[in-house]
């Protein structure tokens, strides 16, 4: 039986700043409603304010003070609960993985947070997180739970003995990556959100007034100013996930995958081999053309809001022809060099009509409210056909012994690798139309966070469907 141990005293101020993120939007409410207001409302504002900060502070404080964790009897217990004292005992035995991060706050003081997931972990959250604890204690949680599953102590020396090193992030891969990583949207987004929250500080129509006036209806300034918004959201999502993705490094020991990376924020994950469902292999159109790709686990375990659990990046930037080698160093059941099988030439109309339809409603609106001017709409049949295009030299399938591998586009292009063991459901269907052209979908899941991960090809052939069919239900 361990003592029981509080977290770091540094939790009370992360418990903090979580519950005043999620208070930032009210707060400026508040805020906004006492300064269009008279001068009582801005005290009433700001008094508001003032005690609701109170709150969290003492708030964060009490929830350090309840909140203790031990090892005792071969489990993890853990008790908690501002109010209500809650209690939450783990079998060592059932804990697949810990993950370890340290944040800015943490890394001064020689602490991490531990996040415990099991196979049953909820949906919404982890099993268990320790928010933060020195890193000697989370060396021996780890080591304990390691002992209660049979497993031999490692000393550190011997375990960077037995570590394999399989990738690591270059240079110039993180640079590629940093560039093509699609996050300016949400930069950009949230730049706009934040800006609308502050229409009564900022005189918008005094600027937008001496703006017009500096313009004279110039329309080349205000694709400039545009530009210049759309370039500095994409330097800071450039720069975001640079220190994110640095020092990205893959190994192996014994049975478990070691996931490290980040510059800021260093996170550490450990992911058992057999809790591996199923790889994923995402082309990115930018980086296709490059010549990279990204490879990502799809695990058992994990909870729905963190979309680190739900999907696991495992090589975030990758040759082409070089993924494969490098995965079947630690996944030797998998096979990587597949040749599809694409889907007849009957289904091509299919994958078209299946997009033009979505435009074509918004074309007949377009030709009915502007007339002649209206048919430039037409233009439009462009971005369905050559979607359509795309999606059906994408689509495939192949059978490789007791592995599937299904793949597929939507804007990336996806191919997923199953071993039959691990697919969970086959299914098939077809309509009216694919019947007549001997056409036929499948659709399969495997477990994974949440409902499980479903792969969808559609228009195959029905003879290829009743291949997969035969091999998944063998007589």
């Amino acid at each position: 039986m361990s003592e029981r141990k509080r977290l770091h005293p540094i939790t009370c101020i992360t418990n903090v700043l979580k519950q005043i993120r999620g208070m930032i939007i009210p707060l400026i409410g508040i805020f906004m409603i006492g300064h269009k207001s008279d001068s009582d409302a801005d005290w009433i504002s700001l008094i508001t304010t003032g005690v609701a900060i109170i709150i969290v502070l003492f708030s964060g404080i009490a929830k350090w003070l309840r909140f203790t964790y031990r090892i005792e009897e071969g489990e993890l217990r853990i008790e908690y609960g501002l109010f209500v004292k809650k209690k939450r005992y783990i079998p060592l035995e059932r804990i697949q993985s810990l993950s370890f991060s340290e944040g800015i706050l943490h890394r001064p003081f020689g602490l991490v947070k531990v996040v415990v997931e099991t196979a049953s972990s909820n949906l919404h959250e982890a099993e268990a997180e320790l928010t933060a604890i020195k890193r000697s204690d989370a060396a021996d949680l780890e080591k304990k739970i390691n002992a209660s599953k049979g497993k031999q102590e490692i000393m550190e020396e011997e375990m960077k003995e037995k570590e394999i090193q399989h990738y690591h992030i270059t240079s110039k891969e993180l640079l590629i990556m940093s560039a093509t990583s699609g996050g300016i949207g949400v930069i950009f987004s949230a730049i706009l959100a934040f800006l609308s929250q502050l229409d009564n500080l900022i005189p918008y129509k005094k600027l937008f007034n001496e703006a017009g006036a500096f313009i004279q209806g110039g329309i080349f300034f205000v694709i400039s100013m545009i530009f210049l918004g759309l370039l500095i959201a994409w330097v800071i999502s450039v720069l975001i996930t640079f220190l994110k993705y640095s020092d990205f490094t893959v190994s192996e020991i014994e049975k478990d995958i070691i996931i490290s990376r980040g510059l800021l924020e260093k996170r550490k994950i450990t992911i058992p081999l057999n809790r591996i469902q199923a790889i994923r292999v995402s082309e990115n159109p930018i980086r296709g053309l490059l010549g990279y790709t990204s490879v990502f686990i799809e695990s058992a375990g994990g909870n729905v809001e963190d979309k680190e659990s739900r999907n696991i990046l495992l090589l975030p930037m990758v040759k082409k022809e070089s993924f494969a080698e490098i995965l079947h160093r630690f996944l030797k059941d998998y096979h990587f060099s597949v040749k599809f099988k694409k889907p007849p030439l009957q289904a091509r109309v299919n994958y078209l009509m299946r997009e033009i339809i979505k435009v074509a409603p918004i074309i007949v609106i377009l030709i009915i409210i502007f007339k002649t001017y209206g048919l430039f709409s037409l233009f439009l049949l462009l971005y369905p056909i050559i979607i359509g295009h795309f999606r059906y030299h994408s689509s495939g399938w192949h059978i490789y012994e007791q592995q599937l591998t299904l793949r597929y586009r939507v804007f990336l292009k996806h191919s997923i690798y199953m071993r039959k063991n691990r697919i969970q459901s086959l299914e098939a269907s077809s309509t009216w139309f694919q019947k007549r052209k001997q056409l036929s979908s499948i659709h399969s899941t495997v477990k994974s966070t949440g409902l499980g991960m479903k792969t969808n090809v559609r228009y195959l052939s029905e003879s290829d469907v009743e291949t997969i069919f035969k091999w998944y239900f063998p007589k």
